[in-house]
């Protein structure tokens, strides 16, 4: 063995000690330096022989997990590029190394999409489903892991807006799992996240009705999984109570809807108390929800500061990741303008609606998929606030530019956009002082 290869494995052995007794110590940024120089010293190592790659590979995704810990989104997408190039070399003669392939894949479009880049990560998951579909036709072994790249898929389609190609990956998780549960009952929360995940899915397409089913068994099973394990399953348990509160609105059922909302806040409350960062995001979700809930339900007063309170959370989290967090900024102040017109603010309900439209706007530029039908919303509820400012110009400038695009959407789309359109309508007809 050459000199520079003995002290190059030698460097790997101290660093590896040293993360490893900075992350038992809760270190994390020591064992990132010390992770990082295991990671360098592999790379030589595997310059100077091929045999090495395996531990490249090893050492880049040790890193990008350390670095997702962290909430360090952008380092590990750097570390899970490096892991997943050393694996595709190693796979190119060792199929065995498939499996790992996939995991990495799976590792970097979570990474890409913590950053807001969903439509670069989609693709990353559209490959891990094609190779695991494979293996899972070798070996049923694989069908756990097929079923959730068909999951992860799903959510990426969803969050790209592309709803009718998220549905058949969706369904086929949901399949999936619903036999993997009827052979083993550990596989109950997998099923959970096909669930709570179908019925989000099924409420973006407008078919409220087949969404309810899937979100109530959603909260079935996570409700009891909570309360055995509570740091294992009560957010997962709030997030499906949020969805299920969503889905109770749209069926018209307010009051329902506001109970769950209310509960799903009063669970994020709690994880915020425990881990402020980790569930900052999905507080400030919840606290929208209820907000819009109250609104719904005709308590005004009390919808005013669950969305003040959503859209504070949410500026604080735009300017920590403006790309992940605008979208979600733009659907509280969207909401918190219809509580501040209701209650007369109409000033700061029309500064509110008129961010809206901005940041949404800017967003359908370059994902209409995703984020146009929003822009219309927004479009619909600032025409709405400038009839009641006896801005009627204005206001009907803005409402018809919403009608005119809905007319394109419902040339798509008529079963969900076609409430919208007649939203839009009656909005004219206001502004004109015919209705």
């Amino acid at each position: 063995m050459a000199w520079r290869e003995k002290k190059l494995l030698a460097r790997v052995q101290a660093a590896t000690v040293q993360a490893r007794t900075h992350a038992a110590a809760g270190r994390g940024l020591q064992a990132e330096f010390a992770l990082t120089d295991v990671m360098d010293a592999c790379r030589e190592l595997a310059r100077l022989k091929p045999v090495y790659i395996n531990d490249l590979a090893v050492a880049s995704r040790d890193l990008a997990h350390l670095r997702e810990s962290m909430e360090l989104w952008k380092k590990a997408e750097r570390a899970a590029r490096e892991s997943l190039a050393a694996l595709r070399v190693l796979a190119e003669t060792n199929p065995k190394v498939l499996p790992d392939v996939v995991g990495m894949l799976m590792d970097l479009s979570r990474y890409l999409a913590r950053q807001g880049c969903n439509a670069e990560a989609a693709p990353h998951d559209e490959e891990a489903v094609a190779i695991v579909r494979q293996l899972a036709a070798a070996d049923s072994e694989y069908l756990p892991h097929l079923a959730d790249s068909l999951s992860n898929l799903e959510v990426r389609l969803c969050d790209l807006g592309r709803f009718d190609e998220a549905l058949a990956p969706g369904e086929e998780a949901l399949q999936i799992r619903r036999q993997l549960v009827r052979e083993d009952t550990q596989f109950l929360p997998d099923l959970a996240i096909s669930l709570n995940n179908m019925g989000n899915l099924l409420r973006e397409m407008g078919r409220f009705e087949d969404a309810l089913a899937p979100s109530q068994e959603a909260v079935d099973i996570r409700r009891p999984l909570a309360a055995t394990d509570p740091g294992e399953y009560l957010d997962l348990l709030s997030g499906s109570l949020s969805n299920l509160g969503n889905v109770l609105a749209e069926l018209k059922r307010p009051r329902e809807a506001l109970a769950f909302t209310e509960e799903a806040v009063a669970l994020d409350r709690r994880l915020v108390a425990t881990r402020r960062a980790g569930y900052l995001a999905q507080l400030a979700r919840s606290l929208s929800n209820l907000g819009l809930r109250c609104w719904e339900a005709g308590l005004t007063q009390q919808a005013e500061a669950p969305l003040t309170e959503s859209v504070r959370l949410r500026r604080e989290l735009v300017a920590a990741n403006a790309l992940a967090h605008e979208g979600d900024l733009s659907a509280s102040l969207s909401n918190l303008c219809l509580a501040l017109r209701d209650l007369g603010k109409l000033q700061q309900a029309y500064a509110a609606a008129v961010e809206a439209v901005a940041i949404r706007t800017r967003l359908s530029a370059t994902t209409p998929a995703a984020f146009l039908h929003h822009r219309v919303d927004s479009l619909i509820n600032l025409a709405s606030i400038l009839t009641r400012m006896g801005r009627r110009d204005e206001a009907l400038a803005t409402a018809r530019e919403a009608e005119r695009i809905l007319q394109q959407l419902v040339a798509v789309d008529a079963v969900a956009h076609g409430p919208g359109l007649a939203m839009a309508q009656r909005v004219i007809a206001e502004a004109e002082g015919t209705s």
